[in-house]
């Protein structure tokens, strides 16, 4: 078949261009993206730790010194990375537990 201009073979053999595909959800290709949930912190400062238990600063960092009174009794599981001190919230659990049993480990 012979075609007389070049507009008129444009027309029968070109498509048009899809419209683009949303990434929103409800249509497209968002629904086969999963969002993964927020991950919570393994470790956490002694600011927060002392937050959660009603602790100033000064007194956790206290608590983390390897010479403290305090410390003795029962010692407050510390991560140290460096120069900075973390606790784990379980341990922080674990550790309040093991002070209501009256300092026993």
């Amino acid at each position: 078949m012979f075609l007389t201009s070049r507009g008129e073979w444009a027309q029968r053999h070109l498509q048009p261009a899809p419209p683009p595909v949303p990434l929103t959800a409800g249509g497209g290709l968002a629904t086969f993206v999963k969002e993964t949930p927020p991950m919570e912190p393994l470790l956490i400062t002694l600011e927060e730790a002392g937050r959660l238990i009603g602790h100033t600063r000064k007194q956790m960092f206290e608590l983390c010194r390897e010479r403290s009174q305090s410390r003795r009794k029962v010692r407050l599981p510390v991560v140290k990375i460096g120069k900075r001190c973390f606790v784990r919230k379980e341990a922080l659990q674990q550790w309040i537990a093991a002070l209501e049993q009256g300092g026993q480990r």
